[in-house]
């Protein structure tokens, strides 16, 4: 049996002790322990377990925590019969449909490219690369989405630039240091998925949101610590020594205020911008009360990536999505599954 080693690490408060309130600790492992079997399980078997038990149970183990930030790790048992591509890979796609990137931490993006190229302009110095640069600016902050490294990239630039007044944005330092965090998770998270995409492709989409219902509501019992004992919560690959998962109280609450439709909806709308590469881009429509970001399952991301970028050329086309939405019945993002153009097939 080989096996993929999860790590779980909490920063901030107790935990910059090496120690956490022990009753949050102990509902957080457990917490931990349900959601990554019923990922696993959900893998292994394509079917969302009720309960962990029985033929539904998975081997792990967990080693001690390590003193400084509050860390341990979790050692999942993965059986060869099961296609590469393995925990960490499924974990990180899960997530990635759990927390889409925030409306927050999209309209701070749009407010650092506005004043980065404010600053970008009054340099006299022109050259290709800075044209090229200009123009990607433009493009952020007129509101089509910015990769993860080009978030990464103006988040990192407002952090190191104390001297520049920032009251438009009304995020301090310390609230931009963490979406940075959040940011570098998401990058990291699709790198993941990328490494596991042949095997992701099996899963259809309603399956997978059958699963994130099931796990949504595990989330506040995993980030338990974050009332009292930490600031911060990570949660990443051992092997990788990267982080997909960062997690904030706030982060939390935005989880669990948002849901998945059951029933499919159709708009009418313009793709402003897709990134193929993650599979992630931004639509405008009359239908919805704002520009959202949608998602493109794994397994539909071939099959429609030209359907995609042609519809960027038109004005309107037919999307057929899954909404996400808050407590308010609003959306907040969207599931891309098929696109129409005008009388042509859709994808």
């Amino acid at each position: 049996m080989a096996e993929e080693v999860v790590k779980i690490t909490f920063e901030g408060g107790l935990a910059a002790e090496g120690r956490l309130e022990f009753y949050e600790y102990s509902r957080s492992q457990y917490a931990t322990a349900r959601f990554i079997a019923t990922v696993e399980h959900f893998r292994r078997s394509g079917k969302v377990a009720d309960k962990i038990v029985g033929q539904s149970y998975i081997n792990m183990t967990v080693e001690a925590p390590q003193r400084g930030s509050f860390l341990y790790d979790v050692a999942v048992q993965v059986s060869a019969t099961v296609a590469s591509g393995g925990v960490v890979g499924f974990l990180a796609y899960i997530w990635h449909q759990l927390a889409p990137r925030r409306e927050k931490v999209d309209t701070l993006l749009i407010k650092l490219a506005e004043f980065r190229l404010f600053e970008e302009r009054q340099r006299t110095l022109q050259s290709q690369e800075r044209t090229k640069q200009l123009a990607l600016l433009h493009d952020i902050a007129a509101g089509e989405r910015a990769s993860p490294q080009q978030a990464i990239d103006l988040l990192q630039w407002s952090v190191d630039a104390p001297n520049i007044q920032f009251q438009e944005l009304e995020m301090s330092v310390d609230e931009r240091v963490e979406a940075l965090l959040e940011l570098i998770a998401e990058r990291d998270r699709e790198g993941e998925i990328k490494k596991a995409e042949k095997t992701l492709v099996g899963f259809d989409e309603s399956s997978i949101n059958k699963l994130t219902s099931r796990l949504r509501p595990m989330v506040s019992e995993i980030a338990l610590p974050l009332k009292r004992s930490a600031n911060r919560m990570s949660i990443g690959s051992a092997s990788a020594n990267d982080n997909f998962i960062f997690l904030t109280d706030e982060i939390v609450k935005d989880i669990q205020a948002r849901s998945p439709e059951e029933d499919t909806t159709t708009i009418i709308g313009r793709v402003k911008s897709y990134d193929r590469d993650a599979g992630v881009g931004k639509v405008q429509s009359g239908d919805l009360h704002r520009i959202l970001n949608f998602i493109v399952p794994v397994p539909r991301r071939d099959e429609l990536r030209d359907w995609i970028l042609a519809a960027m050329q038109r004005d309107n086309v037919q999307l057929t999505c899954r909404r996400i939405l808050d407590e308010s019945g609003f959306p907040t993002s969207l599931i891309l599954l098929d696109i129409k153009l005008d009388d042509e097939e859709a994808g």
